[in-house]
């Protein structure tokens, strides 16, 4: 390997210093992200990188289109490098995280797979396809996936916070926490641990906790959807509406798909009882389109669902008249609908006769 890696770097001195040095700066992870990226893509269009070098290079190249949301490209790059160094199980890993990220949940587990084939005891693989189980409610398979992560990579703050987020909604808190702790241990300056622990502290209902614990991700990150909608609950539940109306509004002005913050809100306005705009804001939480829903998105989805259809008047009624049309059986139905949710549900068309009347149509003179 020393040999491959010192031929590369003579033909590369010979073919021009440049081309060296583009060599160095396109090999240093330290190095500024655009002046690597142009270093590399000078050197895969020269033409003299080969093997390890040239997947090296492509994995720059994905990364940067990854950073992009070109999805596709990235998807792209990561394949090319694999190509070119089949045995580096770190290019499998990456295109598996772009495809969970594109929401093409089956490419990403296959990735993942390959890769622990290929190497078993790869904790960040064994991580990102825990959080693919977590995200489809597998708890039990994110747990285990979790559980190696760290057995093989101990000092992996984020699957310590991933594990603490199954424990969360498996509600063994205690645990839940431990985790979280020794993600911050490990990591400080962690975000996430933060923005995760704040759901944990809502469902054991410290709200004063939870709150803070928001609030002081959203002091460096003042857009964070995730957590801002996640302090907007512990306000809803610890029955401060106005303060978790406020953080939901803003969710939604960033972004007016936001699943858990349509859901949320939905809550709200039930709670005051403007019936009208809680099935408005569950209706966009139950339809709204994404690429996925990680687990989070999902239970709020799923909480719209159950809550719209609880709050839809609906009228059932077996109607064993015989001998009945079919189009009249019809109105029949919408009449009983009509009379029994006080004409707020109105599933007719306009100036269309009522099911009960007969009428009767002569033709013209």
């Amino acid at each position: 390997m020393l040999r491959v890696l010192v031929a590369s770097a003579v033909l590369l001195t010979i073919a021009g210093p440049a081309l060296a040095d583009d060599l160095e700066s396109c090999r240093d992870p330290q190095a500024d992200s655009k002046l690597r990226l142009a270093a590399c893509e000078a050197l895969m269009t020269s033409g003299k990188l080969t093997g390890k070098e040239l997947a090296m290079a492509l994995s720059v190249r994905g990364n940067a289109l990854a950073a992009k949301r070109d999805l596709d490209g990235a998807i792209v790059a990561f394949g090319a490098a694999h190509d070119a160094d089949p045995d580096n199980v770190s290019y499998l890993n990456s295109r598996g995280i772009v495809y969970e990220r594109k929401g093409d949940d089956d490419h990403a587990m296959a990735d993942y797979n390959l890769a622990l084939q290929m190497r078993p005891r790869y904790g960040s693989a064994y991580n990102n396809r825990g959080t693919l189980h977590l995200r489809k409610g597998a708890l039990q398979s994110a747990l285990d996936d979790f559980n190696a992560a760290l057995n093989y990579a101990p000092k992996m703050y984020v699957a310590y916070t991933n594990r603490a987020r199954v424990l969360t909604i498996n509600k063994d808190f205690a645990a839940a926490l431990a985790d979280f702790a020794e993600a911050q241990r490990i990591d400080p300056a962690s975000l996430q641990t933060a923005g995760h622990r704040c759901v944990t502290y809502t469902a054991m209902r410290k709200f004063d906790e939870a709150i803070a614990e928001c609030s002081s991700v959203i002091e460096k990150q003042p857009k964070n959807q995730f957590v801002l909608t996640s302090r907007a609950n512990a306000h809803l539940a610890k029955g401060d509406l106005d303060a978790a109306l406020k953080d939901y509004n803003f969710v939604l002005r960033l972004n007016p798909n936001n699943v858990r913050a349509h859901s949320g809100r939905g809550q709200l306005f039930e709670k005051r009882r403007d019936l009208a705009q809680a099935r408005a804001d569950y209706r966009s939480a139950s339809f709204a389109l994404t690429p996925f829903d990680n687990i989070d998105a999902a239970m709020a989805r799923t909480t719209a669902r159950e809550r719209l259809a609880a709050l839809t008047p609906q009228a059932r009624r077996d109607i064993r008249e015989p001998r009945v049309e079919v189009r009249k059986l019809f109105d029949i139905v919408r009449d009983d609908v009509w009379t029994s949710t006080k004409h707020r549900q109105q599933p007719f068309t306009y100036g269309s006769p009522p099911g009960r009347e007969d009428f009767y149509f002569v033709a013209g003179k």
